[in-house]
């Protein structure tokens, strides 16, 4: 009977050929790249099962306790071991594809089932110079790994192969590949971030007073699941008031207060790509003079980051943009004193290095800088990850922007509700505002930009 695949948007072809690409780069080498596996919950009860990034890019299978396995020597093979087949335990967790429908549907030039893999990968590895694996991933496979290639070694030394002589990071191989996003999965990423937007505007207009954090945890998380969204990328952050302050706030269980803030960060997956936006807004409609000075410096900031975007500029001078621009707007605004350029300075490089490293400019004792109020980098790569792979440096240079790569840029300021060095009127006061760019030839694509941000747009939208 033909197996059919039960994964949204798949195509055969699209990791066909991610597979020819890198094994077209490997040389005469295998690499073996384990899928993800079910964790444990409680007793019997697992965590939700999530793939492998790095596996699902090279084979989009679905399944937990596999391995795929590239051979580059010609003619090139692709190799899939899978859990069989069990007609009694598919009643209990779902249809599973097998062996069989690792080549049917998912092009596996051999496939086996997971319990020959002590017996098949020793045989694989024989006669191979070159070996790629992600050593200190996963300690299991690491183990299991080891114990083939000593298998080998000891065959070896018999005379009867020839063992492993090198053995390389799989992340050389794959990781820079997926920086750099093809039209397909461009696309998936509009998605992920169209849902994510319409999310945070209803979030927008359903916040009241009263309502606790959770319940529009619930309604922003219901409407991506409802627009066809898998997953969230990551644990959803709304934190009213002085809770906007703290960087990654997940209790989400205070009450909205009238006259706060709430800033929200969440985003959708969608088919394994992700979406990340952070919006704040005010509680009861409308932003006091305080909240509307502190929202504007950070939203002129981010359009500045965003600006920098660009073909050819770094994540580095993306963020230098905005440190810049927040020095000068908060010595005008009294909450720092002195040189903006000093204040700047000293931020990007504590960002960087040991304060006490020598040679570096400090602050003075007791003197606040701008650190206190804007603590983490402007911007990260995006993608199936919502932290996604890939280098931000390259021989000690920050590497250069390129069309195809996806990034976010978050600006925030906080200012904690105890930080007696800030104005009393600004107190606990939290701004973060977040989209998703895209590198082009030109201008940058801002691909979460149907949520709106400027002040009458949001209050509007939490008005309607």
């Amino acid at each position: 009977m033909t197996t059919e695949s039960r994964v949204e948007g798949f195509s055969p072809e699209v990791y066909a050929n991610r597979r020819r690409d890198i094994m077209d780069g490997m040389g005469p080498a295998v690499a073996v790249f384990p899928a993800a596996k079910e964790l444990i919950r409680s007793n019997d009860s697992t965590f939700p099962f999530r793939q492998d990034s790095d596996f699902h890019y090279l084979t989009g299978f679905p399944e937990p306790d596999a391995l795929a396995v590239l051979i580059s020597a010609e003619p090139q093979r692709f190799v899939l071991f899978t859990r069989p087949r069990d007609p009694k335990q598919e009643i209990w967790t779902g249809r599973r594809y097998g062996p069989e429908g690792a080549k049917e549907v998912f092009g596996a030039d051999e496939a086996y089932p997971v319990d020959a893999l002590d017996r098949t990968m020793p045989e694989i590895l024989s006669n191979v110079d070159r070996v790629y694996f992600a050593f200190g991933k996963e300690d299991a496979w690491d183990r299991r790994m080891m114990g083939w290639i000593n298998q080998v070694r000891t065959r070896g030394r018999r005379g009867a192969v020839k063992p492993p002589t090198e053995l390389i990071d799989t992340t050389l191989l794959i990781h820079e590949k997926r920086m750099i996003k093809d039209a397909g999965e461009i696309e998936r990423m509009r998605k992920a971030a169209g849902i994510t937007a319409e999310a945070h505007m209803l979030a927008m207009k359903e916040c009241s007073p009263g309502m606790r954090e959770r319940d529009l945890q619930t309604r922003l998380e219901h409407c991506c699941l409802s627009q066809g969204a898998q997953a969230m990328a990551y644990e959803t952050i709304v934190a009213g008031g002085p809770n906007a302050c703290v960087l990654h706030y997940v209790e989400n269980s205070a009450r909205l207060k009238e006259g706060d803030l709430v800033l929200i960060d969440a985003g959708c997956e969608l088919d394994n790509y992700a979406s990340d936006i952070s919006r704040t807004f005010p509680v009861s409609g409308r932003f006091n003079e305080a909240q509307k000075k502190i929202y504007e410096i950070v939203l002129e900031a981010q359009k500045t980051g965003i600006n920098m975007a660009r073909q050819g500029e770094t994540i580095r001078s993306v963020h230098s943009s905005v440190v810049d621009l927040f020095a000068e707007r908060l010595v005008e605004l009294g909450l720092l004193k002195g040189d903006p350029e000093r204040h700047a300075r000293i931020c990007l490089r504590t960002a960087e290095t040991s304060q006490e490293e020598e040679g570096l400019e400090n602050l003075d004792e007791g003197e606040i800088g701008l650190n206190h109020y804007y603590m983490h980098n402007t911007s990260h790569w995006l993608g199936m990850d919502v932290h996604d792979v890939g280098r931000y440096r390259e021989g000690g240079a920050w590497r250069g922007l390129e069309p195809g790569m996806i990034l976010t840029v978050e600006p925030g300021l906080y200012i904690a509700a105890d930080a007696d060095y800030a104005p009393e009127a600004y107190r606990g006061i939290g701004v973060r505002i977040e989209d998703d760019v895209l590198v082009t030839g030109g201008e940058p694509e801002i691909l979460t930009e149907a949520c709106v941000k400027s002040v009458e747009e949001v209050e509007a939208a939490c008005r309607a």
